[in-house]
């Protein structure tokens, strides 16, 4: 059976708005505002650590590596079966935007329906990603 994946919009959009706060900047000579959350500086860090702090509600079963890519799992029912992978990066260029990134990781933590909250309400077992390396399933 098909079901519509349904996402808290409320929910995600404030989740958005929170996390271009950290390394928000307003450029008064040039007018442009954005984010700039530089890879490995204090700003990324704060992010991925808020970023954990989500995935933890929702959840997800979390580890970060030892360069801190960060991967947030919900088991399925059924192991042996391939996951849905979603994800993104959190930093930022120089002159970033609000949803570059963001919104893959942040997506990725919101899709999941109420019904499907609970680790192996699922065959199919989620991961989550914020940066750059990925991973197939349950492997390390």
């Amino acid at each position: 059976m098909t079901r519509t994946v349904r996402i808290d919009r409320d929910r995600l959009w404030a989740s958005l708005m929170e996390l271009r706060q950290i390394g928000a900047y307003h450029d008064e000579a040039t007018g442009l505002r954005g984010v700039r959350r530089l890879a490995l500086t204090d700003a990324d860090a704060e992010a991925r650590r808020r970023c954990v702090t989500w995935m933890l509600q929702a959840g997800l079963e979390v580890r970060v590596d030892r360069i801190g890519n960060v991967y947030a799992t919900r088991p399925g029912r059924d192991r042996s079966l391939p996951c849905v992978l979603m994800g993104s990066h959190i930093d930022t260029v120089a002159t970033g935007g609000a949803f570059d990134g963001t919104l893959g990781v942040l997506g990725g933590i919101s899709h999941t329906p109420r019904e499907y909250s609970t680790p192996g309400a699922c065959a199919n077992g989620t991961d989550v990603l914020a940066n750059a390396v990925l991973r197939l399933a349950d492997q390390p």
